[in-house]
């Protein structure tokens, strides 16, 4: 299959990783726009970005049902992050569906995956971890197409339970916007030298054959 490569690092050649599967439901790290109110689901956006359970519009032809009766279906493309120490292997969550899916009912993810939030434009996109079940880095990244950068790092943000009220909730916002919103395994950053400034490259629409 083609590839469409977005943004290649010097340093890396391009991988090829299949569609990532999930089970749907379940919350995960929210991620609100910049004008979005927190407690509210009545806001500027229009929606509250976060968790949700499988729309009306999925494709069933995408989905399938495990032996326990549960929707599962490939919500993600695939993409990868490139750091100059490590590949990511990445969920692509690019629509407002898939941002307000995020990791919702994801299995713990493995020491080189994760999921990336893309956005239309800059901003300075706050998320809050409600209902997962791990704890995370998150990365904000921006630049030119040939200069992207960590922008600004939450190193092992805590997972809350979902019965926790929003209002005791802390959110997770940069100190500069950001176009990109990385979120990997707590600890990650540091094993691999990750820090604010660290050059990225994002290769976008990655599959495999069969």
């Amino acid at each position: 299959m083609a590839h469409a490569f977005i943004f290649q690092a010097p340093w890396r050649s391009p991988r090829q990783f299949g569609k990532q599967r999930r089970r749907t439901g379940g919350v995960s790290s929210f991620a609100f726009g910049t004008l979005v109110l927190f407690a509210s689901l009545s806001v500027s956006t229009g929606r509250v970005l976060g968790q949700g359970p499988p729309q009306a519009n999925d494709n069933p032809a995408n989905c399938s049902q495990t032996a326990d009766g549960a929707a599962e279906c490939e919500l993600f493309g695939s993409a990868v992050v490139s750091f100059p120490t490590v590949d990511v292997r990445v969920e692509l969550a690019e629509t407002a569906v898939d941002h307000a899916r995020g990791l919702g009912g994801h299995a713990p993810l493995g020491m080189t995956d994760g999921m990336i939030f893309v956005f239309q434009t800059p901003g300075f996109y706050a998320f809050w971890m409600k209902g997962m079940t791990f704890n995370l880095d998150i990365m904000w990244i921006d630049g030119t197409a040939d200069n992207l950068r960590v922008v600004h790092l939450a190193s092992d943000v805590p997972a809350y339970p979902t019965e926790t009220p929003d209002g005791r909730l802390p959110t997770y916002s940069p100190t500069r916007p950001g176009r990109y919103v990385l979120e990997v395994n707590a600890g990650f950053a540091d094993m691999h030298g990750i820090t604010v400034g660290s050059p990225a490259s994002f290769i976008r629409d990655v599959d495999t054959q069969p």
